[in-house]
C-alpha cells in the first residue's frame, strides 16, 4: 500500500526525533518538517563515537566507572578498555523485572551502577542518542550546521515503548528527557510524543510492504513487533484508507518472549551442558559461546533437520563427551529449535486470541522487528498461522528500524482514531 502523504502545514521549519530505546539495541529516525513540503523520514546510520557507517542500531548497552560517572556506549570503547568499568545491560526490563522467566533475569545486570537511578540510566542514552542525531545531521544533511541551528528550538521528541507502558513509566521518561537537558520541565509537556511500539510498527508494515494485498475498509490488521525483550502485537480495523484510519479493536498484548531471552535459553543449555566439563564452562567460554550465538546462529537459524555448531573456543578444544569439536559446540537441529519454541507459541497464541472472532479471509498479519527478521521465527509462525487460515507478511526493507521509522509515520499521519475499552475483545 503507498500512502499519499500531505505536505506539512506548519507555519514554520521544525525536526522530528524518533528514538527508539529497545533492550539490545536502539535506533533513531527524524524529519525535518518544511511547510508546504512533504515530509521525508530519514534513519540515522552513524552513532557518536563509532566507526561503524550504514548501521541503523546502537548497543543499549552502558558502561559506568566505579564511582558512578557515565563512561560510554558499546562500541564505542575498546575491549581493554571496559575490562574495569561497570557494564549495565536489559536495563530497560527492570520496570517488567517480575514478569521474565528466571533464567532471563540471570541475564540482567544485577545492580545499577554506584549511586545510579533507573532515570540516570535513561537520561545517559537519551543523551547520547540525541548527540547522535545532532552530529549526524550536521554531518550529512546540506549546511548541516546552520541547519541544526535553526532547528534546535523547535525539535520535537518522540519516544516507542512497549504496549502497556503507560502512567508512571512514561512520567520516567519525561524525566529522563529533563534530565538529559534535551527538553525543559517545560517543553517536555508539549515537545514530547509517546507512541507503543505496536503502532510504530503499523506504520512502518503498511507503508513497506509490496504484497498486493489492499487495506480495504473493515479489513483487519495485525502486527506483531518482536524486539530483543518484547514481543508486542497490535490490532486494527481499517476505517478509510484516503486517508488511513483505523481503529484498535483489541487491547494491545504484551511479552516478555523477545530474541533475547532466546539467547538466555542458548545460554542456560551451554551451561548444563559444561556443568561437569573441567576444560569448559568458565565465563569466557559461556561468554563467546553467547555472544557468537547471538549474532550468529540465532539469526540465521532456519532448518531444524541440520547439525548447528556455535564457536566459543579454538581449533584445539575438544572433548566428544560435551559435543565439542575444534572449539564449536554441536546441536542437534531439534535442540535450537526448542530455545525459539516459547516466543514462537507465545505469538501464536497472542494472535488466536485476537483472531477468535475475526474472518480469516479479511485478517492481514505483518511481522516486523529486529528479531522478526529471524528466517525461523517468520518461517515457523507463518506455518502455525495458515493453519488458521491467516496470511503472515514482512515489510520490504530492514525490519530493525521499523519501530524508529514508524514513529515518525505515526507522528505525521495518526492513523488511529480509536481504542477499546478496557478488557475489549475482539469483534
Amino acid at each position: 500500500m503507498t500512502i499519499t502523504r500531505s505536505p506539512y502545514k506548519g507555519p514554520s521549519r521544525k525536526l522530528v526525533l524518533a528514538f527508539d530505546i529497545g533492550t539490545t539495541y536502539s535506533g533513531v529516525s527524524y524529519a525535518i518538517l518544511e511547510p508546504d513540503r512533504v515530509p521525508e523520514i530519514k534513519s540515522v546510520v552513524k552513532f557518536l563515537d563509532t566507526n561503524k557507517t550504514g548501521s541503523f542500531k546502537a548497543p543499549s548497552i552502558l558502561f559506568y566507572n566505579r564511582d558512578g560517572s557515565f563512561r560510554g556506549v558499546k562500541d564505542t570503547l575498546d575491549d581493554d578498555e571496559t575490562e574495569d568499568l561497570y557494564e549495565v545491560r536489559w536495563w530497560k526490563l527492570i520496570p517488567s523485572h517480575g514478569d521474565l522467566p528466571e533464567f532471563a533475569k540471570n541475564r540482567m545486570t544485577p545492580d545499577l551502577p554506584k549511586g545510579k537511578t533507573l532515570q540516570d540510566i535513561y537520561a545517559d542514552f537519551i543523551r547520547y542518542l540525541f548527540d547522535s542525531a545532532k552530529t549526524y545531521i550536521q554531518d550529512y544533511e546540506p549546511m548541516g550546521d546552520v541547519l541544526w541551528e535553526s532547528l534546535e528550538p523547535n525539535i520535537d521528541l518522540i519516544l516507542s515503548h512497549p504496549n502497556g507502558w503507560e502512567g508512571s513509566k512514561q512520567e520516567l521518561l519525561r524525566n529522563s528527557v529533563v534530565q538529559a537537558s534535551v527538553l525543559t520541565e517545560e517543553e517536555v509537556l508539549s515537545r514530547v510524543f509517546f507512541v507503543t511500539e505496536g503502532e510504530a510498527s503499523f506504520g512502518f508494515c503498511v507503508t513497506n510492504t509490496r504484497s498486493g494485498e489492499s487495506l480495504d475498509p473493515g479489513r483487519k490488521v495485525l502486527v506483531i513487533d518482536a524486539g530483543g525483550g518484547t514481543v508486542d502485537i497490535s490490532s486494527y480495523t481499517v476505517i478509510s484508507t484516503s486517508p488511513l484510519k483505523v481503529e484498535e479493536f483489541h487491547k494491545p498484548q504484551c511479552f516478555y518472549q523477545g530474541g533475547e531471552i532466546v539467547t538466555a535459553s542458548a545460554r542456560a543449555y551451554a551451561e548444563k551442558r559444561f556443568r561437569d566439563s573441567v576444560q569448559f564452562g568458565n565465563e569466557e567460554d559461556l561468554a563467546a559461546f553467547t555472544e557468537n550465538f547471538d549474532t550468529g546462529l540465532k539469526e540465521s537459524f532456519s532448518d531444524n533437520s541440520k547439525l548447528q555448531f556455535v564457536k566459543f573456543g579454538s581449533l584445539r578444544d575438544n572433548d566428544a563427551s560435551c559435543n565439542v569439536k575444534g572449539g564449536k559446540l554441536r546441536l542437534q537441529g531439534q535442540q535450537v529449535e526448542q530455545f525459539f519454541e516459547p516466543t514462537i507459541t507465545a505469538i501464536v497464541e497472542g494472535i488466536k486470541n485476537v483472531t477468535a472472532e475475526t474472518d480469516p479471509a479479511d485478517t492481514i498479519v505483518y511481522l516486523a522487528g529486529g528479531f522478526g527478521a529471524s528466517p525461523w521465527i517468520f518461517q515457523e509462525v507463518g506455518r502455525k498461522l495458515a493453519a488458521q487460515k491467516l496470511k503472515l507478511l514482512r515489510p520490504d526493507t530492514q525490519t530493525n528500524k521499523a519501530v524508529a521509522v514508524g514513529a515518525i509515520s505515526h507522528y505525521l499521519d495518526n492513523p488511529v482514531i480509536g481504542r477499546p475499552p478496557l478488557g475489549a475483545v475482539a469483534k
